[in-house]
């Protein structure tokens, strides 16, 4: 087949045939394509689905991201992109993310709820958000930052 593309590669009918395959690449594998979440109504693309709830690709990336950032800390130069691959770095990112939302799910569930009061007294009595025995704001801010992409996200 691809010998009579090249002999013909100036028709119309072979352009047809590039344009369609590339058609089909874009809505499979391209940028909110189907194999993303995309076309269904869904606004941005997804790393998976736990019980109806998504789990938007960006929060995969970031928890990555986090936990690559860890073993490298540990590891140092020794630890390489393909080293997290062989470690599996990718599923741990996503099996912590679906852990967490069961457990938010099974929380609502049960009625369990936090008050604003107890995550403000939780938050400022942990010891990596103080300095000189008094809760440190910025510290609290940088760290939801870096991990969750805000304080809102964090506290949610």
């Amino acid at each position: 087949m691809l010998d009579v593309l090249r002999s013909n590669a100036k028709s119309l009918f072979t352009w047809v045939i590039v344009g369609g395959i590339a058609v089909v690449f874009a809505i499979n594998f391209g940028p909110g394509s189907l194999s993303k979440g995309g076309f269904r109504g869904a606004s941005a693309p997804y790393a998976a689905k736990v019980n109806g709830k998504t789990i938007p690709a960006g929060e995969w990336a970031r928890k990555y991201q986090q936990l690559y950032g860890m073993y490298r800390q540990q590891g140092g130069e020794a630890f390489t992109q393909e080293l997290a691959a062989q470690i599996g770095l990718p599923r741990q990112a996503m099996d912590i993310l679906v852990d967490h939302e069961l457990v938010v799910q099974e929380a609502k569930r049960r009625g369990i709820v936090v008050t604003s009061q107890e995550l403000t007294t939780l938050v400022q009595s942990m010891p990596s958000f103080q300095q000189n025995g008094q809760f440190d704001r910025e510290a609290y801010l940088d760290y939801a930052r870096a991990n969750y992409g805000g304080a809102a996200k964090l506290e949610a």
